[in-house]
């Protein structure tokens, strides 16, 4: 059986963590959120956050992003502490976030989605062949099959998935936080996400990835944190945990 633990320390050694939660805690009116919560995230690495429903697992996503402020604790990224005080200091400070609801303008094409907030241009007129070239470049490595010309909201929810993906790279994110990822793509789609997921963790990229798909985690997460009513329970290490472990905590 797996050795269940409360430490930080990077799998892979003592590495410097990429962004690093210390004694995080969040107070809703009645609802301890988040409770002294700490956890690091590497640089190269997936972190699989789990617990069930009202664990405290959207409250800390939406901290990392910016979405929401924490009452104590501190966030630090390559060691320096950062207050994130809107999705807009996250994304400067290279965190994006893919939620469970995909955060696109339907009536936009997937190029221009992809450079939202970043279209190139001279002039105030947009350098469409210029924007073009971009997009294909980011869509071919990250495999979008679909037609960058194509409008957004007509595609399946794993392109949107992409696109937002896609959008992060843009920004130069380093930290991508996938919410549930999987729960509307088919078998097909969940491996294609998967490397997707692959190859960013090899450009040095930190996924941390949320889900109740227990099954799902070995393929993306070399880090696994439990939470429980706000609390961190567990810490391991993906390659020997079992799922019992992961249930008992």
């Amino acid at each position: 059986m797996s050795k269940l633990s409360s430490n930080t320390q990077s799998v892979g050694g003592e590495n410097s963590p990429l962004l690093r939660i210390d004694r995080v805690s969040k107070n809703y009116p009645g609802v301890l959120a988040l409770n002294n919560v700490s956890l690091s995230v590497f640089s190269g690495t997936g972190h699989a956050l789990i617990g069930e429903n009202g664990a405290g697992k959207s409250t800390l996503i939406k901290i990392i992003s910016g979405f929401t402020h924490p009452d104590s604790g501190s966030i630090y990224i390559d060691g320096e502490e950062v207050n994130l005080k809107s999705p807009s200091d996250a994304h400067r400070r290279g965190i994006a976030l893919v939620p469970q609801e995909i955060s696109l303008i339907p009536s936009m094409s997937i190029a221009e989605n992809i450079f939202a907030g970043h279209l190139p241009h001279l002039g105030g007129i947009v350098k469409r062949r210029d924007l073009l070239r971009a997009t294909r470049e980011i869509t071919e490595m990250i495999g979008i099959t679909a037609s960058v010309h194509n409008l957004v909201g007509s595609e399946s929810p794993a392109i949107q998935q992409l696109v937002m993906i896609a959008r992060g790279i843009v920004l130069k994110s380093r930290v991508f936080i996938l919410d549930e990822p999987t729960a509307a793509l088919s078998d097909p789609e969940i491996e294609s996400l998967f490397k997707v997921i692959k190859n960013l963790k090899e450009q040095g990229s930190a996924i941390i990835y949320v889900s109740h798909r227990l099954a799902e985690l070995k393929e993306v997460a070399d880090e696994i944190t439990v939470l429980r009513d706000g609390e961190v329970v567990a810490h391991l290490e993906s390659k020997g945990a079992l799922e019992a472990d992961l249930v008992r905590a």
